[in-house]
């Protein structure tokens, strides 16, 4: 009975193998250059077969490869060697499954229209890209919708935005490349279950953008580094602290932990952090992040204390967050906003130095029931506060100088505007669709009587054409008032 089985196995070992010979038996190597019968590598796909391997001789190749069935294609010498030079489109695109890219110097699709353009576009899955050197693209290496693809021991550098972005893409594993003078180095977005490790980046690190819990905590992130700094990547974790050797720090899905003392500058993102709850983020100098120096998603009952947040894109970003306390930081010199709140109900931002930043100190839109209090918001570029589609702020106690407008009201209503100083901004304050808002008690350095100071706004209207026209829209223009200024100004420490 056992000698017959294993006869059987035998057998059936033996068939797979004469299948497995017979069915590479067809395939065949195709060589590209300039003696061979191919001289493009475009030529060599389009006769080649599914299963075939083309090797490509030394050289610069001027091409936009589109490769459409199942290949190896690699060079001959390595990427100091075979060179493909995409001339401001997109160099490599895969669409079809089980293709390998190997061996080359793949760049320039920086782009020359209005279109994105890519080293590697890839559009399929299960495909190999190893050994490559990827330069001057403006996206190194692009995944949409592909699937199970393994990116190894790749050189990605000089990118104009991303080292390597993956969208809607899941279960790509991506290990051991050096990724450096890229805005971003690995972005995620709206991607599951990829495994990131031993990646070695300089300038940008990894970010993660999905507005579902998988996007985020599903992720094997592990062993990579930013600028010399470890990226530390956290998920589905109840307690600790972050060690404060980070370049990088992520949380998904984490209840009870704290960042603290960390010295993270130079990369793409600071703290990301999102689907997490009671952290503690303080005492940390956060500067010179292209994107956001803190940027949290549904994040909610967390303390933000006593940092300070220079020259990044937003210092501090908030979104679908609440019930949070932003207190006693030093917020400045981002090019974009100081702190910006999206969706985000119940937070109270108190105690901060708020200044020079390019556009708006304290942004909040479709948010609603804040406490903004005894901040001192000075010399931005845009507004002091600006509230959008946001009911039910109190804003009051704060020093309001210097800025090209102290307090912004758009379409939002019920906020109370109580006891703050108004000094020195271009224009103090202004209003538009905005209604039953509260303005008491502010000190206005431009309004020196005893009587209601006006704020000046406008109110739209849609007006309809009696004869059957289109719709008219006018601005009516419109007066609050603030009917007790102070005559002296506020001690606001």
């Amino acid at each position: 009975m056992k000698v017959s089985r294993i006869l059987t196995i035998f057998g059936i070992v033996v068939i797979a193998t004469l299948l497995s010979i017979t069915g590479n038996a067809h395939a065949k190597v195709l060589y590209v250059g300039p003696w061979e019968e191919y001289t493009s590598i475009q030529d060599a796909i389009d006769n080649a077969t599914g299963g075939d391997t083309i090797i490509v001789r030394d050289g610069v190749y001027y091409e936009n490869i589109k490769v459409t069935k199942r290949l190896m294609i690699k060079s001959e010498n390595g990427s100091d060697n075979c060179i493909i030079d995409g001339r401001g489109k997109t160099v490599v695109t895969l669409k079809a499954d089980g293709v390998t890219i190997e061996g080359f110097t793949i760049r320039n699709s920086t782009r020359v229209d209005s279109a994105w353009s890519a080293g590697i576009r890839i559009r399929s899955n299960s495909n190999n890209i190893r050994h490559n050197k990827i330069l001057n693209n403006e996206i190194g290496i692009e995944l949409e919708s592909s699937n199970n693809n393994i990116i190894v021991h790749n050189n990605i550098c000089s990118s104009v935005s991303e080292g390597i972005y993956i969208l809607s893409s899941n279960n790509n594993r991506i290990a051991f490349n050096n990724i450096s003078d890229s805005i971003y180095g690995i972005w995620l977005r709206s991607s599951s279950n990829n495994t990131i490790i031993n990646n070695t980046m300089y300038s940008g690190g990894v970010t993660i953008y999905g507005n579902k819990l998988q996007h985020w905590n599903t992720h094997t992130i592990e062993n990579n580094t930013v600028n010399g700094k470890p990226i530390y990547y956290f998920k589905n974790k109840i307690g600790g602290k972050i060690p404060e050797d980070a370049g990088e720090v992520i949380l998904a899905n984490c209840k009870g932990m704290i960042i603290e003392n960390l010295r993270i500058g130079n990369t793409d993102a600071g703290i990301e952090i999102a689907f997490s709850s009671h952290i503690t983020i303080r005492d940390n100098n956060i500067s010179n992040i292209y994107g956001y120096g803190i940027r949290l998603y549904s994040f909610n009952n967390s303390n933000i204390t006593n940092n300070n947040i220079s020259n990044n894109g937003d210092g501090i970003w908030l979104s679908l967050s609440d019930n949070n306390s932003i207190v006693y930081n030093n917020i400045s010199n981002n090019y974009l906003n100081g702190i910006e709140i999206a969706s985000s109900n119940n937070n109270i931002i108190m105690h901060n130095n708020i200044y020079s930043n390019d556009c708006e100190g304290i942004y909040l839109w479709s948010s609603s029931n804040s406490i903004i209090t005894f901040n001192n918001i000075s010399s931005n570029g845009g507004t002091g506060i600006w509230l959008y589609s946001s009911n039910g702020t109190v804003i009051t106690y704060n020093s309001i100088s210097n800025n090209f407008c102290g307090i912004y009201i758009e379409y939002s209503y019920h906020n109370s505007i109580e006891k703050n100083n108004f000094i020195s901004n271009k224009y103090q304050a202004r209003f538009h669709g905005s209604s039953k808002n509260r303005w008491i008690g502010n000190y206005w350095d431009d309004w020196r009587i005893i009587l209601p100071r006006p704020i000046f706004g406008v109110m739209p209207k849609l007006l309809v054409e009696g004869h059957g026209g289109p719709p008219i829209g006018i601005r009516i223009p419109w007066l609050n008032f603030d009917w007790l200024p102070a005559m002296e100004p506020y001690s606001i420490g």
